[in-house]
């Protein structure tokens, strides 16, 4: 028989067993494996919810969970960390407290971050994770975690629900394949569907509602946690194929994806010496590149280069007399914007993809990065006079999205 005894907070000690004591009877287990591991979560919905939750309770010791949104009614049936009186608060940080109050890791830590995971969070917050779990309802974030991933060489595993069914599918760049390569042709045309045909953003567009229920986002995410522990502890056998389940028949499928021959992310190079920087993306133009413009990076005529981003900054739009500047990143622009400034239909969009302190005017040296289209926590591309690329990492912001994590400087 088990001795027992009682701790001085009330809880009854058991001096044969902890927490996380039959976990740890699976003989291939190591409990600091999951101790010492970094995850992301990007979604804090439904499935969200039970990934969080898993996580905890398995003993995970540091998580970071992003999500824009604010609690509504319809989530209370399908989130098991929502209550009715968080009605209208931020998705995450309700999410972030409730998890904390489960998790049982000795030394836990949880930050989070209301913000759009497409265009608001940076490539330096990936390249510290040993994990990002997609938790997502829409495609568009999809392709942006799964090109994050890519260039950071960070795996990810992604889940999704729809009625009764639903599916993971583990993915470990550089290895091929990635999400990209496995979308439908119709699934690529839905990622614009929040945009206009000219890539500016709709204010009228209606997020989609998905059919589903509770149950499912629960097994699902179970089954996600599952293969992720087993990522954590270096099994890859599930890289590449995706679990489908057909719930109205309770039927199983692993499918082998392949990988596409004209995959667009794969022709992109994972990024490789990076140097930290005490920047943060509200730091002004000009203050950035007098930075790297400093001897001891060695950089001759440095540029900042955006050519290679998955976003656009728009100098101006029309032509001739009806150019009208605007001066931002194309996802900050939207549709009504471009009727409202009267350059009529018959005009054209003049773009920048490099900066520099010699070539750039004044006004725009002023603009900060964020204004530029920089995340937080970027890791931003400087190009020299013959085009030699160094990788910068803006870690003010990165100390202060994980400022809960001990080791981030």
């Amino acid at each position: 028989m088990e001795q027992r005894s009682t701790s001085q907070d009330g809880l009854l000690k058991f001096e044969q067993e902890g927490f996380f004591d039959r976990q740890e009877r699976i003989y291939w287990w190591a409990q600091d494996v999951l101790s010492q591991a970094k995850v992301m979560v990007v979604g804090a919905g439904a499935i969200g919810n039970e990934v969080l939750k898993n996580l905890a309770l398995l003993g995970v010791g540091y998580i970071f969970v992003v999500d824009f949104d604010e609690i509504e009614p319809s989530n209370l049936s399908r989130t098991v960390l929502f209550r009715k009186e968080d009605l209208g608060k931020k998705k995450v940080e309700v999410a972030a407290q409730r998890t904390a109050e489960l998790a049982l890791a000795k030394d836990f830590t949880i930050d989070w971050f209301h913000g759009d995971a497409i265009w608001e969070l940076g490539l330096g917050i990936y390249n510290e994770m040993d994990l990002v779990l997609g938790c997502l309802d829409n495609v568009e974030t999809r392709f942006a975690v799964n090109r994050s991933c890519w260039l950071t060489e960070t795996p990810w595993i992604d889940a999704g629900i729809k009625e009764l069914n639903g599916s993971i599918t583990p993915y470990y760049p550089p290895e091929a394949p990635c999400y990209a390569c496995g979308t439908a042709k119709y699934l690529a045309s839905e990622r614009q569907e929040r945009y206009s045909c000219f890539d500016f953003k709709k204010k009228q567009h209606a997020a989609g509602k998905v059919a589903t229920v509770q149950i499912g986002a629960a097994w699902v995410a179970a089954l996600q946690v599952q293969e992720a522990v087993k990522l954590l502890h270096g099994d890859q056998r599930n890289v590449g194929y995706k679990l489908l389940f057909e719930g109205q028949l309770n039927e199983f499928e692993r499918i082998k994806l392949p990988e596409h021959p004209n995959c667009p992310i794969h022709p992109l190079d994972s990024i490789k010496s990076i140097v930290p920087i005490r920047l943060s993306n509200q730091a002004s133009l000009k203050e950035f590149l007098s930075e790297v413009s400093q001897p001891a990076y060695g950089i001759n005529q440095p540029s900042l280069d955006i050519s290679h981003e998955p976003w656009q900054f728009i100098e101006q739009i029309g032509k001739n007399d009806k150019a009208i500047p605007f001066n931002k990143p194309h996802f900050q622009i939207f549709q009504e914007d471009i009727i409202a400034s009267g350059a009529g239909f018959d005009w054209h969009k003049k773009t920048a993809s490099t900066f520099s302190l010699s070539q750039t005017t004044q006004p725009r040296l002023d603009l900060s990065l964020a204004e530029i289209g920089v995340p937080k926590g970027h890791i931003v591309t400087v190009k020299d006079k013959l085009g030699k690329a160094y990788h910068f990492l803006l870690n003010s912001d990165v100390s202060d999205l994980l400022k809960n994590y001990k080791n981030v400087d």
